[in-house]
This record gives structure tokens, C-alpha cells and sequence, in this order.
């Protein structure tokens, strides 16, 4: 009495093939169904490493965006940096300029009410220049202006 069984076998390109085959009576382990076990674990082993590969590729994609990512947070915070840096120098000029200013109003009021003989107003960088041994302390220099 022969049994008959079903077996999934690999062709020369590794495409699982069904057939069916009936194993000699007198021996349990067939040449076909060895080469069955032995195609079933190709297979297996096949599929496994196809499954490896996914997963590295997927980790491969993950460690990627996380690149991405990293790249993209050091952009952000170089440009945080930057505008930071761009901010600090406008306050730092404005400061300067509302100094001018103060300088500059405070020499004003000196000239026109204080003494206003002790300025020179033909100075040619036009800014006033203290004379005749002025001794207010405001601290005038014609650079600041």
C-alpha cells in the first residue's frame, strides 16, 4: 500500500512548485521527499533571509530620518543661534545710537544755554569742539557724533 503526498518543491529559479509524488514502499525517506525537506528549508531559509534583509532596510530607513532629523534640529538651533546673535547686535547699535543721541542733545543744550562760547561751529566734521577751556564735564568727542 503506497501513501500519496502533496509536497511543495523549488524549481531551478527558486519558485515553489507544487506536485504530488508516491514514496517506494520499502523506504520511509524517499530521494523526492528529502529533496522535498531540503527545498522546504531553502525556502525557509530563503523567506528568513528575505525578511532579514526588509528589516535591515527598515532599520537602515529609520536610522536615516533619525539622521534627518538630528540634521534638521542643528540647522534650527544654528538658525536660533544666528537670529540670537543678529538680535543681541541690533540692541547693542540701538543702544549705541540712543547714546549718540543723549550725547548729542546734551552737547546741544550745553552750546545753546551753557556756554555757548566755548564751541567752535566752523569745526569741519560739525561737531562741536570745545574752546576757550570749556570745563563742563559732559565728556564731548567729535568721534561719538
Amino acid at each position: 500500500m503506497s501513501s500519496s503526498r502533496t509536497a511543495i518543491l523549488l524549481n531551478r529559479h527558486g519558485i515553489a512548485l507544487r506536485t504530488q509524488f508516491t514514496p517506494p514502499i520499502r523506504d520511509g525517506n524517499s530521494t523526492e521527499f528529502t529533496t522535498f525537506k531540503i527545498g522546504a528549508f531553502l525556502l525557509r531559509e530563503r523567506e528568513r533571509e528575505r525578511e532579514r534583509e526588509r528589516e535591515d532596510r527598515e532599520r537602515e530607513r529609520e536610522r536615516e530620518r533619525e539622521r534627518e532629523e538630528r540634521e534638521r534640529e542643528r540647522e534650527r538651533k544654528r538658525e536660533r543661534e544666528r537670529r540670537a546673535i543678529e538680535r543681541e547686535r541690533e540692541r547693542e547699535r540701538e543702544r549705541e545710537r540712543d547714546w549718540r543721541n543723549m550725547l548729542f542733545k546734551q552737547c546741544l543744550l550745553h552750546m545753546l544755554y551753557i556756554c555757548p562760547s566755548a564751541f567752535d561751529f566752523s569745526s569741519s566734521s560739525g561737531a562741536c569742539q570745545h574752546r576757550y577751556g570749556c570745563t563742563c564735564n559732559i565728556g564731548h568727542d567729535s568721534e561719538k557724533f
